[in-house]
């Protein structure tokens, strides 16, 4: 039985007859009643090596208007990022048959919400405190199913600073691989990397205590542009700018003069 009203239609006499029927009512999800962020459902997410993921699985707003606040507790010791994604009927997730088009938005501490535009989360960052989800239909109506998956990165201890030896890298073309310096202020404080985007990875102290080095190595670039990406150390930014292959001479050089 399918939870979306369905119209049919029936020619009678030349004219068109019209049924519209409801669809099978939902039943509340396992983690109702969760309609506001005083009744929000607790995540506790599982940490492994300062990374946190917490699943929001088998929900879903089963009544007109439902709207579904989850929270996790994030210590104030430390600073996070953020990153996810909703599943819903527009972003399915190997082999997932959600319904509902859904929005999330986020807070910490109940205040200044941030909504989320499309199905991804991105690197967003976040202190300490009480992280609110709410998930509701995109359009303010509607029922149905969806998923989510939340990310939690450890960043930095609240209370220490960081600087790093270099902010920034100009890289060839060719694949190659680099360290970055990264002095802190305590012998207790703690920092992480994280390459945000795919051809840069970290290949040695992910994560650390006090002062240390980042390695990392990237990829080749096979494309004509040059390309940009980053690393978050410590909370700070680094910048790898690679440059692109070579463009080949056309068949009309050389006209690089009037003469030629």
């Amino acid at each position: 039985m399918a939870p979306e009203p369905r119209t049919g239609h029936i020619i009678v006499a030349g004219k068109a007859y019209a049924v519209n029927q409801p669809g099978h009512p939902l039943a509340a999800d396992r983690y109702e009643d969760n309609n506001t962020a005083s009744q929000a459902h607790l995540l506790t997410p599982t940490f492994a090596q300062n990374v946190g993921t917490a699943d929001i699985s088998q929900a879903s707003c089963h009544l007109a208007g439902d709207v579904d606040y989850y929270k996790i507790e994030l210590g104030t010791e430390y600073a996070y990022r953020l990153s996810g994604a909703i599943y819903n009927s527009y972003n399915q997730n190997e082999g997932s048959n959600y319904t509902l088009y859904a929005k999330i938005s986020y807070s910490i501490n109940n205040t200044n919400w941030n909504n989320l535009i499309g199905s991804q989360l991105h690197f967003s960052a976040a202190s300490g405190g009480t992280l609110y989800l709410k998930i509701e239909p995109y359009f303010g109506w509607g029922t149905g199913t969806y998923a989510a998956k939340i990310e939690i990165r450890r960043l930095t201890a609240i209370g220490c600073a960081y600087s790093l030896s270099a902010v920034s890298k100009r890289a060839a073309m060719q694949e190659g691989s680099d360290q970055v310096t990264v002095t802190a202020t305590g012998s207790s404080c703690f920092w992480s990397a994280i390459s945000n985007v795919d051809w840069i990875t970290i290949t040695s102290d992910a994560h650390a205590v006090a002062s240390g080095n980042v390695g990392y190595s990237y990829t080749e670039n096979t494309s004509s542009s040059v390309r940009m990406g980053t690393i978050t150390i410590a909370g700070e930014t680094y910048t790898v700018t690679q440059a692109g292959r070579p463009i080949p001479p056309d068949s009309y050089e050389p006209n690089n003069t009037p003469a030629q």
